[in-house]
């Protein structure tokens, strides 16, 4: 019997643990708030129920899945899904740490999958990190049939309850059963400020440059990063300061996305599949994202297949506060 609701273009009477719409419904209240093309990151997707709902109750919606699940791939071709995008792995806390310095989504769900990691806090900061909203389940007290219980469920729960009490911390906004005992399990809540620190996965390991940074300002209509760069003016014999402001792309890193194991989409090359990535100026992985239908150029230059233009570029020379002439 499969751990969470099976769902195929609708719901299915597969056997099944544990029941997922209500849990969906307080998802989807965040959900439809967004006017805007949105992200949400999944992890410990199991069998996909709130992605794939989501993907197809909102078009705007894309999704990326978490999971080294084996089924997940019969799933994702059986469902009429539309921007699903799987990854086949099971990360550990600190993998989870370094996506969260290079990704931001919309809505995060750590749904009953903190206490089976390995660094459940260290997991929680990132979880947090990578979100604009964050959704955590996590199994209540007495729940003594859930995994690592003593271990990882009580910390938990503790540290939450400290949390639910500061000003900004999390909110409790419900409870629902558990599927190995009769205790009810917790439902947090936060929302956050999102950010970018590096440009991908492993940039402090690959040598790769960090001297660029990232500001988001996000809400329910747009998204925008605004990208600062010193890039050198070989013309002028001097480093210039850039800054652009561009329409955040919903996805997930290309690069970051077969650095941690692929999964979904399935490519021979990105090229065969989801378009010709010579067209473009610099065609290196880290400069798309991938939506789970298509690849979007982000980096500077003259994409010719950017999904967004470019809002505008701003030059600053000699003092990074003045723009200049």
């Amino acid at each position: 019997m499969r751990y969470q609701e099976t769902w195929i273009n609708g719901p299915t009477d597969e056997p099944h643990q544990r029941p997922c719409a209500d849990r969906y419904e307080i998802i989807r209240k965040v959900a439809e708030r967004y006017s805007r093309p949105f992200s949400v990151f999944d992890l410990g997707c199991n069998s996909g129920y709130f992605g794939f709902r989501l993907a197809q109750e909102f078009e705007n919606c894309t999704v990326v899945m978490v999971d080294n699940k084996p089924w997940l791939k019969d799933l994702i071709r059986k469902n009429k899904a539309g921007k699903i995008v799987w990854v086949n792995a099971h990360p550990s806390a600190h993998d989870l740490y370094h996506l969260s310095m290079c990704e931001s989504f919309d809505i995060v769900l750590g749904l009953a999958v903190l206490h089976h990691m390995d660094e459940p806090m260290l997991a929680m900061n990132a979880l947090e990190n990578l979100s604009d909203h964050v959704f955590i389940e996590t199994p209540g007290e007495g729940d003594t049939g859930s995994r690592n219980y003593e271990s990882h469920c009580l910390p938990l729960l503790k540290f939450f309850d400290n949390y639910c009490a500061q000003p900004d911390g999390l909110k409790k906004i419900a409870e629902v059963p558990s599927h190995v005992t009769d205790v009810m399990r917790p439902i947090y809540y936060k929302t956050n400020l999102p950010f970018i620190r590096k440009q991908r996965l492993d940039a402090d390991f690959s040598g790769a440059s960090l001297t660029g940074n990232y500001d988001i300002e996000a809400d329910y209509a747009r998204k925008i990063i605004t990208i600062y760069r010193k890039l050198e003016d070989k013309t002028n014999d001097r480093y210039v300061r850039t800054r652009e402001m561009r329409h955040f792309v919903p996805g997930i890193n290309l690069h970051n996305f077969k650095l941690m194991g692929g999964g979904w989409p399935e490519v021979g090359t990105e090229m065969e599949v989801m378009g010709d990535m010579s067209l473009c100026d610099d065609n290196q992985k880290w400069n798309f994202i991938l939506d789970g239908q298509s690849l979007h150029a982000i980096d500077l230059g003259t994409k010719i297949k950017c999904t967004f233009p470019r809002d505008a570029i701003l030059s600053y020379r000699d003092n990074p506060f003045e723009e200049a002439a």
